[in-house]
């Protein structure tokens, strides 16, 4: 349920949270610990595991070297990462900032601004003097994301045509194993290792003498913590080839669903199970084997190594672990509403006390009595309520700044086309009309399913199956018809017969669902483009002027590749006698001229240009 409350008192009631929030920003805490001078810098190891739940690893766990790591470590059991994702997590733990500040919120091809207004941890190192390495395992995160800024070696593993789709922990870690024993000289070192094996899908592990192993015919459950086992091995290799007065963070960058909230993976809620993360450091000035059980995040590592190194401080949204936390963590999950309109995720947690918001639901938890979420308290009158609900009133201040960018860039990740503005955080009002995405947990799982069928049918060139596959998705689009996505993979499906049959009617099938998914809200090229291609190569006049309109409509921007779908349906709209088809595209392609910045793109616009008639 929600609390109305006028927009003066929710204004004066945010006031404290904000100054606090300024001062922990850029506080240092004096005398927690001696910085050290330059020439004693510690050298650093950072190691991040995909999808580890809290509760994954550690004591009793299976997991003997994270086991013994904590034992050398201070741990934070109440630990969480901002964002249930794996790039925007990341980019936090090395910036320090939210993903509403630093900008990036999904798994997608977006590059950070080279030119910012805040760096990269490994950035200041690399200036500092430290040599800088990172070692990942996938190409998710590789270079295209800006993960690889600072590092002057980075090795991105990125696959390939045949190859394995991500490096296993036992072969991710010989590289970075080489590179810390060929080192030469005393200057300090950034070494980051990313493994990826907890996430889906998860393989058999065959185990070792201290590691149960897992057979092919197990649970997802049982191959999911067996993934884990076989990380902790690699683990226990990394360790044991640093020394003892090495800095080592250890982290996970967001949890697993693994069925809880009806969630199997992870990305579409903001419940404990894939915002709680495994977070232990072992440094000078951190108490060997403690546990400290305050709302610590991904954002508080950036600030602690600043200290750790000698490092100006700079803006960030955690707190130094050597230092007092932030009061109240706080994450969001906004994927769901950008690729099906839904509600939106927020949590604030305060240690004890969550607050979780989906769209319409807003639901109080206990993590103490209650650490699975399933027990809702009486929210209305609770002692905690009201400060996480200002912590979330200042987290949607800090996205607000994403409602006016013009240009929403084509995002197609690893999940689903997302089709709304890429920063954009909803306030409360605006967020209860829409629905309540934990709703609709089953039609995800449902969507997934017949996403992988239909790509099995393109592969195979079975147009029957497609047919199904069609069907399929019309049953999903009725029962959430106010989502453009599977609307969207119809059209997707419908043009792929149309090329499969050379059939005019699956073509203009396919041009009209693609309208239909821009009606419902995808703000983005790719439905257009395939509109206007679907549209033109049925040869449908009437067709192809239905889709031109869609470049008119607002808030939409084009991207360069919609642009040249658009001016080629232009061409035949003017041909079939429409005197407003040039004069339109002309308007559009000079529009592009002005967000389009890449010096190919700005050759390519102009050229299209000259190629019309005179206005």
């Amino acid at each position: 349920m929600t609390f109305p409350m006028s927009p003066l008192r929710r204004a004066l009631l945010l006031l404290p949270f904000l100054a606090v929030s300024a001062v922990l920003i850029l506080w240092r805490v004096p005398g927690a610990i001696e910085p050290p001078q330059e020439e004693t810098r510690p050298s650093i190891l950072i190691v991040t595991i995909d999808t580890l739940r809290a509760d994954a690893a550690g004591r009793d766990r299976g997991t003997p070297a994270i086991a013994a790591f904590l034992q050398q470590a201070a741990s934070y059991p109440r630990a969480r990462t901002p964002l249930p994702l794996t790039v925007p997590a990341l980019l936090s733990l090395f910036s320090g900032l939210l993903p509403a500040r630093h900008g990036v919120h999904d798994n997608a091809a977006v590059l950070l601004p080279g030119q910012r207004d805040f760096p990269l941890l490994a950035e200041e190192l690399r200036d500092a003097g430290y040599d800088t390495a990172a070692f990942t395992p996938i190409g998710v995160t590789g270079r295209h994301t800006s993960l690889d800024a600072g590092f002057v070696e980075f090795d991105g593993y990125e696959g390939g045509a045949g190859a394995a789709p991500y490096l296993q922990a036992e072969e991710r870690v010989k590289a970075p194993l080489a590179w810390l024993a060929g080192r030469k000289g005393n200057r300090p070192y950034l070494c980051w290792v990313h493994f990826y094996d907890p996430h889906s899908p998860y393989l058999p592990y065959p185990g070792d003498d201290l590691r149960a192993g897992t057979t092919a015919g197990a649970s997802a459950r049982d191959l999911y913590f067996g993934e884990v086992r076989r990380t902790d091995a690699a683990f226990e290799r990394l360790l044991a080839a640093v020394g003892e007065e090495v800095v080592v963070v250890l982290a996970s960058d967001h949890g697993e669903g693994l069925g809880e909230h009806g969630e199997r993976e992870h990305g579409y809620f903001a419940y404990s199970s894939t915002l709680d993360i495994l977070l232990a450091v072992r440094a000078p000035g951190l108490p060997a084997g403690s546990e400290e059980f305050a709302p610590r995040t991904l954002c508080d590592v950036a600030p602690t190594l600043r200290e750790l190194c000698a490092l100006p401080p700079r803006e960030s949204h955690g707190s130094s672990l050597l230092g007092p936390p932030v009061p109240v963590a706080v994450s969001e999950c906004i994927f769901l509403w950008r690729a099906h309109g839904w509600g939106q995720c927020l949590t604030a947690f305060d240690g004890r006390i969550s607050l979780v918001e989906a769209g319409p639901r807003v639901e109080l938890f206990d993590r103490h009595s209650d650490p699975g979420e399933t027990d809702p308290l009486a929210a209305a009158g609770h002692p905690a309520y009201a400060a996480l609900d200002r912590a979330l009133d200042a987290l949607r201040l800090l996205g607000a700044r994403g409602r006016d960018r013009e240009f929403v860039p084509r995002m197609e990740t690893p999940y689903a086309i997302a089709g709304r503005p890429v920063s954009n955080l909803l306030a409360r009002p605006e967020n209860a009309r829409l629905v309540d995405p934990t709703s609709r947990a089953h039609l995800l799982e449902r969507l997934d399913l017949i996403s992988a069928r239909a790509q099995a049918a393109l592969l195979r060139r079975d147009s029957q199956a497609l047919i199904g596959v069609v069907v399929e998705l019309e049953e999903v689009a009725a029962h959430a018809p106010e989502s453009p996505a599977p609307i969207y993979l119809i059209a997707e499906a419908q043009r792929t017969l149309g090329d499969l049959l050379s059939s005019r009617e699956w073509r203009r099938s396919a041009a009209r669902s693609a309208r239909d998914a821009v009606e419902r809200g995808y703000l983005v090229s790719p439905p257009v483009q395939l509109a206007l291609e679907a549209s033109r190569a049925s040869g449908d006049i009437e067709e192809c002027r239905l889709s031109f309109l869609l470049l008119a409509r607002p808030g939409l921007v084009p991207d360069l590749g919609c642009l040249e779908a658009a001016l080629e349906v232009a061409h035949l709209l003017h041909v079939g006698g429409d005197a407003e088809a040039h004069p339109r595209i002309r308007a559009l392609l000079e529009r592009g001229l002005g967000y389009l910045q890449e010096a190919e793109s700005q050759a390519r616009l102009r050229r299209w240009i000259a190629s019309l008639p005179p206005p």
